[in-house]
Order: C-alpha cells, then sequence, then structure tokens
C-alpha cells in the first residue's frame, strides 16, 4: 500500500523498511514475531502514526490487518524504548530519510 507524503508523492514504507532492514515485507506483514522483524514493525507504526499522521486503524491494516489496539502498544513500546535506546533512534533516523529519498 502506498502513502503519500509530500508534494503528492507515493511511497510503500514497507518496502522501504525491507530494503532499508534486511527483512522481507512478507515477514513485517506477517504474523512472525521475531525480535528483528518485530522491532522493524514497531519502527513503521511509531513512523507512520507520528510523523505521517496515519490513524491506527489504517496502520493496522497496511500492516497485515493488525487491530488498532495493536498499532497503539507498538507505537507506544517503541517510543519508550526509542528514548533510552540511541540504535532504535537511529533506526528512527534512517528510516525518515529514506522515506524522504524515495519521494
Amino acid at each position: 500500500m502506498l502513502i503519500t507524503v509530500r508534494d503528492g508523492q507515493r511511497v510503500d514504507p514497507i518496502e522501504i523498511a525491507a530494503t532499508e532492514f534486511g527483512v522481507s515485507a512478507k515477514q513485517i506483514t506477517g504474523p512472525g514475531r521475531k525480535r528483528g522483524v518485530v522491532v522493524v514493525r514497531h519502527l513503521i507504526c511509531y513512523t507512520l502514526v507520528h510523523h505521517y499522521n496515519m490513524t491506527m486503524s489504517r496502520t493496522g491494516r497496511l500492516l497485515g490487518g493488525r487491530d488498532h489496539s495493536t498499532i497503539s502498544h507498538a507505537v507506544s513500546v517503541f517510543g519508550r524504548d526509542m528514548d533510552v535506546d540511541p540504535n532504535l533512534r537511529q533506526m528512527y533516523y534512517i528510516y525518515c530519510r529514506a522515506i524522504r529519498e524515495q519521494a
């Protein structure tokens, strides 16, 4: 699913994350719970909700039909963890830059 970022440019946030962080789009949208995949999934949730003002319901549909409460939890956990983990903060910056470069 494409999202509109700036000046009407559309990008695929899942494909960008998959490329940047070495996981597949299928893993991101699938039911898997491996730590590396979950972190990327949470990153996408946090970025789409906070940076692109996407609703939690729409974010959930984008990520394989997840419930809005699952997205709310992911946003909360990633935001909390990013405050104390510089690696997560760096992932966030890398992801936001990759989205801007694709647009």
